[in-house]
Formats: structure tokens, sequence, C-alpha cells
């Protein structure tokens, strides 16, 4: 992903910090030809030359301490988009198969945009809008959007990141594909904050992945009743699937709430000893398909006060970080599961039941997963799958980049 010519490393023991240019930056970057050298403050996801900033929306450079002491794969540095709405949407090849009308929420004191329900008819859609109070006002405008048959699901890159595979390119679903719960009740089903046994890792890397139906508990917003069959065949990801990386391992370690770092507790894989004996034996699992880190929303914290943002607990944090991170957009600003579990208290029994989710208002906490809440799914991209139209793109809703392995 980068030039080796490239002194990209920042020295040992340095503290977090962004480094490179100062002032505002408008991100227009090209596709890396074969000659073409990336610069001191510059990187390379999938092809595409980003330039790295220190200010306004855009891609950071992050450097860690130790991280390397715990894989030899980690590095010290990744890059990570961070603000308001930085220019990071990408198009993987999974498009709506057939016309699709929905009733979308543009808020702009959060920065959000939200689909609110999907209609047959523009009729149909703008009838409900009218019938139901959904007005403009200063800070939220409604509106029925068509999706026509080709047009992309849109994702995000959250950065070039780490893994226990190697650095990889990560991407963010932009919108969730519903409430689901983390472990669906069953008559065999106990509770658990176990990545590896919950059934949101089986929808997601089951009926999800290959596009296809089956049994879940799908909570329905307007009747607040479960309904207990999901289907993917138009909505899942069939198509995108030659520029996902299907052996990701994923750091699935707990961490305390009042950890001053989150991100070196996520990505250790040896559990403490006195654990429960319910608690699962190891710290990552293997899958095609996940959830965010609560250090992943850390990092996407931009704005003038991201240095003080960065150094304080998450659980520390205030509206003025909240506001500034574009993984705090969510549909109606409500509960969103990460793939994290909560790890202080573990000789009580009661922890397993913990994991990190982010509320509407982006406030991280370590609460029960024994609900529904939004789900976004994350993936890892193939080091062979490249940005393949960045000459016409520029990384925005209306232009997103394409990744392809073709």
């Amino acid at each position: 992903f980068v030039d080796e010519e490239t002194p990209l490393e920042t020295e040992e023991g340095q503290k977090t910090t962004n480094t490179h240019w100062k002032g505002k930056v408008t991100i227009n970057a090209a596709y890396k030809k074969p000659d073409q050298k990336i610069l001191d403050n510059s990187v390379e996801l999938a092809g595409l030359v980003v330039p790295i900033v220190e200010e306004g929306d855009g891609l950071y450079k992050v450097t860690h301490e130790n991280v390397t002491e715990i894989n030899e794969n980690f590095k010290n540095t990744e890059y990570r988009y961070a603000g308001v709405n930085p220019n990071n949407y990408v198009d993987i090849g999974q498009h709506y198969e057939e016309q699709t009308i929905e009733l979308i929420k543009e808020d702009s004191e959060y920065g959000t945009t939200d689909n609110v329900k999907e209609f047959s008819s523009s009729e149909e859609c703008e009838l409900y809008k009218s019938e139901n109070g959904y007005e403009n006002n200063e800070t939220l405008t409604y509106m029925c959007v068509t999706h026509k048959i080709g047009d992309p699901i849109l994702w995000r890159m959250i950065g070039l990141v780490n893994t226990l595979n190697g650095p990889r390119v990560k991407l963010i679903k932009d919108t969730s594909i519903g409430y689901y719960n983390w472990n669906d009740e069953t008559e065999e089903s106990e509770p658990t904050n176990d990545w590896n046994k919950v059934s949101l890792k089986e929808l997601l890397n089951g009926i999800y992945y290959g596009s296809t139906s089956g049994t879940c508990q799908k909570y329905n917003v307007e009747t607040g009743d479960f309904v207990d069959s999901c289907d993917f065949t138009k909505n899942g990801l069939k198509n995108a699937q030659s520029v996902i990386d299907e052996d990701i391992i994923w750091n699935i370690s707990g961490v305390s709430y009042d950890s001053s770092d989150f991100y070196l507790e996520e990505r250790k894989t040896l559990l403490p000893e006195n654990l429960p004996d319910k608690w699962p034996s190891t710290g990552e699992e293997k899958a095609k398909v996940g959830l965010m880190y609560p250090s992943d929303y850390n990092y996407a914290v931009g704005g003038t006060n991201r240095g003080e943002c960065l150094a304080k607990s998450l659980n520390e944090w205030d509206e003025t970080c909240r506001e500034n991170d574009w993984l705090a957009s969510k549909e109606n600003h409500e509960l969103e599961y990460t793939i994290t579990r909560a790890s202080n208290e573990i000789e009580a029994v009661e922890i397993i039941t913990l994991s990190y989710s982010l509320n509407g208002v982006g406030e991280t906490s370590n609460s029960t997963n024994d609900g529904s809440t939004l789900i976004r799914p994350v993936v890892y991209v193939k080091t062979n799958a490249k940005i393949t139209n960045a000459s016409e793109a520029n990384g925005s809703k209306e232009k997103p980049y394409v990744i392809s392995t073709e």
C-alpha cells in the first residue's frame, strides 16, 4: 500500500499525533501511475494517492505506541479518514437490483442522511410524507428519492488500518441494514458477548454475505414487533465478494470502560486470567464481515479540538468531539453495536452480556446486548483490489470511488 522508498514510519515511542500539511486542504486525489512516486505527505489507498491533512475533513496519519509488540503484522502507522464528512465514499459492486423509492431525512445539525422508509412509488412516498407530518425545518429536510436499477449501495473508507493479516483498507456501510439482535433468542441461546457465538455474526457472514434469505429476528420499527425472516437477495454482498478479504482475523478482546487506550486493548489477543467460565478462550476470530471497533469511532474525530479529543478516554468525550466525528452519523441517532466486548469487573459473570455500543449522539456505553440495534456492516478490502475511476471521481456521495479487482 505504501511506496517502500517513502519514509512514512515515525520514531518508536512517539505519542499519537497527526503530521504533514497545514491549512485547509481539498482532497482531489489521482490514480497512482506505475512510475509515480508517493510523496511524504500522501499515502496510497487501493491504488489511489491521497494527501494527508492536519486539519479539516480528510485523511489523517495516526501513530501508535507499542502496537508492534502485540503482533509483528501491526504497523506503528495507520491512515484514517476524520472530520464531519470526508470524501471517502466508495462503490464496491453492490448495486440496487430494482428501482427503490425512499423517504430520506437530511439533518444539517448532525450531518446525517437517514433512510426513513421504502415505497413502491414516488406518489406513495409523497402521500406518506404529508400525512405523517414530515415537514422541513431549520435543520431537517425530507425528500422522496428514487434509486434506479444499477445505482450503487455506498460504503465509506475508514482508512488503511492494522489487522492481524497486515495493513488493509477498511470499509463501513454508509447506512445501516436495519435493526437486528446481537444474539437471537432461542431455547438453546444464552446471554453472551462472544462474537464467535452470536447470531449477528452468522447473519452477516451467512445470508447477508451470500445475498440469500433465511431465519433471523429483525426488529420492525413501525410495528414494534420482530419478524422471523430476513431477505438479502437484493441488497446482500454477493456482487461485492470479489473485493472483500474473506480471511481477515478480527480482534475481539475485551476493553475496560475506563481504558485510556481502547486501540491497544482491542488488539490484545491474550485474555486476562480468572475470567468467567463462559468467557471465550480467544481474543480473535476469522470472519468476512464484522462491525467497527470503538477506536474506529475514536480516530474518526476531526475539528480544531481533534488533539484534545484523542487525548481523552472515549467515555470522557463531550459534544464538541462527537459532532466532529463522521462515524457518529447514524440513522435517527439511535443505538448501534460495535464488535468489542466490555471487560471491566471481569470476575462478575454478568459481564459476559456486555459489549460496547454507540448511542444516537455518538456516546460510547457498555450496555447489555440483549436487544436489537442498528447494524452497519464492516469489511476489509483485498490487497489486489484497486480504485478504477479516480480520474472521474472525488470520493463524494455524488461521485464515489469504484473499487474493483477487474
